[in-house]
């Protein structure tokens, strides 16, 4: 953070000595010469190239502070995470045999429980399977969303954020209301687009990440979302900062789960 700050010093700085270049050349007598003049006019548009690049690299140093600040979450939630391994794992170790048994018999018992609750009377309906449920965000509140540490949250007002939820919502509707269609009425290429997303969705079946979107439905589904990068990133960033989403990459697939409304 320190050094991207002295780099904007730094950018200031330059800026500032470029300015000043070129107010003594215009008097020099060199001027009077054509090899003079044509050296002056270079210099003049590398000096000018310069000041137009400089807004330019200001930006990407304040890209850099928000993927600094990103990691530092990311940070904070792997520490939380490896915390609670450790916790379960001593727990285990102190528990020894004891606690291998206690989990098989209570496994045991909930297949028990399970088997007796699937097998149907004659005579009675049959159960049907549920659906899974579409999740949804609900708006922030202007005190919940101050409650956000300030570096989080600086690129974006209560009002974008509030916004962005909406579609983030629309997405998650989208997506499932899909998926839930019987797959006799998809056409060909609907039924490609469900495969892929099944298949994206194996890697975490059965886990608290299992309901999740990907950079394809944000292209698909939403507007701001997908043409402001920026805010994009910090509206995620906000999600994933009050444990509402997390975020996994792997290779180039990137997981946006939900994690509670």
């Amino acid at each position: 953070m320190t050094s991207s700050l002295s780099l904007l010093d730094e950018l200031q700085r330059l800026q500032n000595l470029a300015d000043k270049v070129i107010q003594p050349l215009t008097v020099l007598p060199v001027l009077h010469f054509d090899e003079g003049k044509t050296e002056f006019n270079t210099l003049c548009r590398n000096v000018e190239d310069f000041k137009e690049n400089v807004p330019a690299m200001r930006e990407d140093i304040n890209e850099y502070n928000d993927l600094f600040q990103e990691i530092k979450v990311l940070q904070d939630e792997s520490s939380e995470y490896i915390k609670d391994c450790y916790s379960l794992a001593i727990f285990k170790m102190q528990q020894g045999p004891r606690f291998q048994s206690t989990i098989h018999n209570a496994s045991d018992e909930v297949l028990k429980t399970v088997s007796q609750g699937n097998q149907v009377e004659p005579g009675q309906p049959k159960i049907t399977k549920k659906k899974t449920a579409v999740p949804c965000y609900r708006t922030f509140t202007n005190e919940e969303y101050m409650g956000i540490p300030k570096h989080v949250r600086k690129h974006v007002s209560l009002q974008q954020f509030n916004d962005c939820l909406k579609e983030v919502n629309l997405i998650w509707k989208k997506k499932y209301e899909f998926l839930a269609k019987p797959n006799k009425s998809l056409s060909l290429s609907d039924q490609k687009k469900r495969c892929k997303y099944l298949e994206d969705a194996k890697p975490v079946k059965g886990t608290p990440h299992s309901i999740f979107f990907t950079d394809d439905d944000i292209s698909a589904f939403s507007t701001i979302l997908k043409s402001k990068k920026q805010t994009r990133q910090s509206v995620f960033l906000c999600l994933r900062h009050v444990g509402k989403m997390k975020e996994t990459r792997v290779n180039k697939l990137t997981r946006y789960a939900f994690l509670q409304s």
